[in-house]
């Protein structure tokens, strides 16, 4: 009978280290697809994020460079403008000059000349001072 007892002993404790063994298998098994699922979620994380930043960057970069582009002709047309005024007041000048050498003492042609030229001045001055903001622009951007 002792053998029996010691059989079915021994049985029993066969059937629990198969089913702690068991238990533990399981347990690992489930904590190694636990860690895989999160690096490998971790992992898609990371790639995707990387994949916004440089979309984001690609985006940010094009619109800057839109911008330099824009002021850059803003700055060409200016300095058309500009040189445009320029040249017509120099004409106003040299017409002024004719003009006063032809009439002498003709006051009201001079004023009206005087008043051309301070207007164009002005607006030279306007453009000047727009020139520069957009100058400034241009190269705080860059």
């Amino acid at each position: 009978m002792e053998e029996k007892d010691n059989l079915s002993r021994l049985k029993q404790k066969k059937e629990e280290k198969s089913s702690t063994l068991k238990q533990v298998g399981g347990t690992a098994l489930l904590l190694a697809l636990a860690i895989s699922l999160f690096f490998g979620g971790y992992t898609y994380f990371e790639e995707r994020l990387e994949a916004v930043q440089k979309e984001t960057e690609a985006s940010i970069e094009q619109a800057l460079m839109d911008v330099q582009e824009t002021n850059s002709l803003t700055v060409q047309n200016l300095e058309g403008k500009l040189d445009n005024l320029l040249l017509e007041m120099e004409e106003i000048k040299i017409a002024l000059s004719e003009a006063d050498e032809n009439l002498g003492s003709s006051s009201a042609v001079q004023e009206s000349m005087s008043q051309r030229i301070e207007e164009l001045d002005n607006q030279l001055k306007e453009l000047q001072q727009g020139l520069i903001l957009l100058q400034e622009d241009f190269h705080e951007s860059n």
